[in-house]
């Protein structure tokens, strides 16, 4: 009787580290998608601030008050009011990633 209840105790010790190494896993899996988007959103920043910066040089070369210059400074105007939200995307999708990885991490509390 005491060699079955080790033998369950030793199940039971290997189940929970078999689901440690699944949860770490998956844990890591979130964190590098976590790092794949930081990369990327450094890339649009970087991106803008080139753009922004070619669109003004461009907008200089035309004459005030043409259509070029005009169409020219309502694309700066774009680009940078997309820029300027960058901050509150960025946040957004942290939030999203780390509200995602608590809620599958709580929901195998139970199991």
């Amino acid at each position: 009787m005491l060699k079955k209840c080790l033998e369950q105790i030793k199940d039971s010790v290997t189940n929970c580290a078999s689901n440690l190494k699944a949860w770490n896993k998956k844990a890591q899996t979130g964190l590098s998608g976590l790092q794949s988007a930081a990369i990327a959103f450094v890339v649009i920043g970087v991106t803008f601030g080139v753009g922004l910066q070619i669109q003004s040089d461009t907008a200089s070369d035309f004459t005030a008050n043409s259509a070029e210059k005009n169409a020219s400074d309502d694309a700066i105007e774009g680009s940078s009011n997309i820029a300027g939200k960058l901050p509150l995307i960025g946040t957004v999708i942290a939030a999203v990633v780390v509200i995602g990885l608590i809620v599958r991490n709580l929901g195998r509390v139970g199991q």
